[in-house]
């Protein structure tokens, strides 16, 4: 599972980030190779093998995105690639690479390499010698055919960036000339909000509604004693706020400072609502996790759990 930092999707794509090598260029690179100092990426393409190891999985995707860029200049990536390029979010799968192909029947995947075959010419942006299909020709594909939760999380990224509103994303949907996955794309686009700030926010949106609880109000402002403090999720009829990060707010400086403040800032937010939950990514991956805390919070869900969601949402982020 991988969840992105954001880059400012369709500002530019990001780079590599490690150095790429290519034999063919350096055929000094052989010692190297042989003691190695240099860490295979894709054949004829190291990187440094240091550098390599210290990367986190979505960044060792990004620069796999980049040798292949270096093997198939003419690549355009799609997808799950075009969001890593783009600084969107990334769930689920790290292994395949995405790329647009030319005709229909050249729509499979070839070792780590899928291809994929769009009726209409998608727009494209090009960077740093990449191309890739735009952000928002990006979410609206991951809308129409990847999980309903990724895609949320991809939108409301988008949205949070400033480089597109919801109302571009259901016009490119509706806009497309294949109804294939339109109807699909209409959940999470018609969800999809600027207010949500991490990928982690925008997933938990998703869980709530599948575990029947009602829909929160997003970053609500609380000021008391003459403190204002910020929360991620507040349910105001039911008195219940919600934390989705599992991470202190305000975590500056000495970390048992920082810990006295975040029990200072629970304890008065306790004091003005009656229920209090914070959750990560561990609690998300059960979702039945979530609903036992949300309720043990104090609140109710209206609604009947959405079994199938919910298991579908627990393969993807145990992926």
């Amino acid at each position: 599972m991988l969840a992105s930092t954001i880059h400012s999707p369709g500002a530019a794509l990001c780079p590599s980030p490690v150095p790429l090598l290519r034999r063919a260029d350096d055929r000094s690179l052989r010692r190297e190779i042989e003691a190695r100092a240099l860490h295979r990426v894709r054949a004829g393409v190291y990187a440094p093998a240091e550098d390599w190891a210290r990367l986190p999985p979505w960044h060792k995707y990004l620069a796999r995105i980049h040798a292949l860029a270096l093997k198939r200049p003419s690549a355009i990536f799609t997808h799950e690639s075009a969001a890593a390029l783009l600084g969107l979010p990334v769930l689920g799968d790290l292994r395949t690479l995405h790329v647009l192909v030319a005709r229909k029947g050249d729509a499979r995947r070839v070792g780590d390499v899928q291809g994929h075959y769009a009726l209409e010419e998608p727009p494209l942006i090009t960077s740093l010698g990449v191309c890739a299909t735009t952000a928002l020709a990006t979410v609206v594909d991951l809308a129409r055919n990847r999980h309903p939760a990724y895609a949320l999380a991809a939108a409301d990224a988008l949205l949070h960036s400033g480089a597109a509103s919801r109302e571009h994303l259901l016009i490119a949907n509706e806009s497309r000339q294949s109804g294939r996955g339109r109807a699909t794309a209409a959940w999470p686009l018609e969800r999809a909000t600027a207010d949500a700030e991490s990928v982690l926010e925008s997933v938990s949106r998703a869980a709530i509604e599948w575990l029947g609880f009602p829909a929160p109000q997003l970053q609500s402002r609380f000021v008391i004693d003459g403190a204002e403090y910020r929360t991620d999720f507040s349910w105001p009829d039911q008195q219940v706020i919600g934390e989705a990060d599992g991470d202190m707010k305000y975590a500056i400086g000495d970390a048992a400072d920082a810990v006295m403040r975040e029990k200072k800032r629970e304890d008065a937010l306790r004091r003005v609502m009656r229920g209090f939950a914070r959750w990560g990514w561990n609690d998300l991956r059960t979702p039945d996790r979530l609903r036992l805390m949300l309720e043990a919070a104090g609140l109710t869900a209206p609604r009947p759990r959405r079994t199938a969601q919910l298991h579908a949402l627990s393969l993807l982020l145990n992926h």
